[in-house]
């Protein structure tokens, strides 16, 4: 499917190879299995023993079935990529933002090798603040302002640790959750703040791991809300908290 979605409609004899290696790959995994044999993925990328043993596999499966390309090296290239993202330990609230936006980004732009290395970077990270005891990304991006500085304080932290720039692209995470300035482009009663705040921030922290559609509604009521209180200092009426009860 990604390489058909790189190719463009006038591209039918290219096409035609992809789909045809990906034929071949199946029917030589398909020609392991029945034989006993260990997967294409579990040695495309292991040691030299391993990958020494698939190349005997295939050359045993081609002498039965004859010559047919089934493109190792495209394949390797390909779970390097996803190897990157799998090697850390996210929160799971994070893991699913972050694949959830490098999949778009993927299906907008191609395999653009900048946006999953931000992708495993936002992983790092992520797990990284899972060890050490830190809240989630997702937790504190559209957070009040002391939860973001905390994020950038934890983000510095890394980055020290780790002895390098490290990119991991917040602000592009704040827009795929739809809420990019949204929590801060208005100015509410304070008291307003508090309860406005608190209250986005229980709601989410009750939120599953599969949850982003919710996570927005969060985010966009809370932006609402914030807004009417903005409207209501700027027109001399009382807080909402003032008034609720």
């Amino acid at each position: 499917n990604e390489e058909l979605s790189k190719l463009g409609s006038d591209s039918t004899s290219k096409r035609n190879v992809v789909r045809i290696t990906a034929i071949n790959q199946r029917r030589f995994s398909n020609w392991l299995q029945k034989n006993g044999r260990g997967s294409i993925a579990s040695r495309l990328t292991g040691s030299d023993q391993q990958q020494g043993s698939l190349k005997d596999d295939f050359r045993g499966f081609t002498k039965a079935e004859g010559r047919i390309n089934v493109g190792f090296d495209r394949l390797r290239q390909y779970l390097g990529a996803e190897s990157q993202l799998k090697q850390h330990d996210p929160y799971p609230d994070d893991a699913l933002i972050i694949e959830a936006l490098a999949n778009e980004e993927q299906s907008k732009l191609g395999p653009v090798s900048t946006s999953r290395k931000n992708a495993s970077n936002q992983r790092k990270f992520s797990d990284w603040l899972k060890r050490e005891g830190r809240e989630s990304m997702v937790s504190r991006l559209t957070g009040t302002d002391e939860q973001q500085r905390s994020l950038q304080e934890d983000f510095r932290a890394f980055t020290k640790e780790e002895g390098k720039k490290v990119v991991v692209s917040f602000n592009r995470l704040r827009q795929y959750l739809g809420a990019e300035s949204q929590l801060k482009q208005h100015d509410p009663y304070p008291d307003d703040a508090r309860i406005i705040d608190d209250l986005a921030k229980e709601a989410l922290s009750k939120l599953g791991s599969n949850s982003t559609s919710q996570r927005k509604v969060v985010l966009n009521l809370a932006s609402n809300q914030r807004r009417f209180s903005d409207w209501l200092r700027k027109k001399g009426r009382g807080s909402i908290g003032s008034r609720l009860t």
